[in-house]
């Protein structure tokens, strides 16, 4: 996010500058129950990212999206994992069902 968080990523000495970075390492065991949603929103944003390069950005795009119509303000991490594998068994026959558990397995996510 370059294009907006120029500025506060100069500040924080992120290299390179930007406002939030999805290549973090961050877990559900980084979860921080006084934190924001900006802060805690780095585990999803990875998970995501992970997805990404796990299935490619034409997939994991349409994944995203369609896994939405599932959520609400009320959401949980877990809850959006399972979204996600609910969109792929509606769009893809269940066909990234195993990635997709194990990158968010690896997140700390769940259960699934």
């Amino acid at each position: 996010m370059s294009w907006d968080g120029l500025s506060a990523g100069l500040e924080a000495g992120a290299d390179p500058p930007c406002l939030r970075r999805l290549d973090e390492r961050r877990t559900v065991r980084d979860f921080d129950d006084g934190g924001d949603e900006h802060e805690n929103g780095l585990i999803w944003s990875a998970t995501l990212w992970d997805v990404r390069g796990a299935l490619g950005r034409r997939i994991a795009d349409t994944l995203v999206v369609e896994s939405h119509f599932q959520l609400d303000g009320f959401t949980t991490f877990a809850r959006g994992a399972r979204s996600l594998i609910d969109a792929d068994r509606n769009l893809f026959g269940g066909r990234h069902v195993q990635q997709l558990a194990r990158i968010v397995r690896r997140r700390g996510i769940g259960p699934l």
